[in-house]
């Protein structure tokens, strides 16, 4: 993590010696990749579906007993109508 924020930070300050001496910014400076819009919805698609995902799993961490309370409330319910 360290490594990707020093290259940030080195090729900002490379394009900002350039921008105050009035030359070109070099190759180096620029971005990576271009983002299209299509980079964009697959990322906003990645990022909802990871974000349901844990919303699902918590909720069942918060009722870590959900299926046992579902199992013994489907056994009250066979020996209700099968019982008396």
């Amino acid at each position: 993590m360290k490594f990707l924020i020093n290259r940030h930070n080195k090729r900002i300050e490379l394009a900002s010696k350039a921008m105050e001496n009035g030359m070109p910014i070099p190759e180096s400076a620029k971005p990576l990749k271009p983002e299209s819009p299509a980079d964009y919805w697959k990322r906003g698609v990645k990022n909802l579906s990871l974000g349901i995902g844990m919303a699902i799993m918590f909720a069942f961490m918060r009722n870590a007993n959900f299926f046992g309370r579902l199992r013994l409330d489907v056994c009250l319910l066979r020996y209700r109508t099968n019982g008396d």
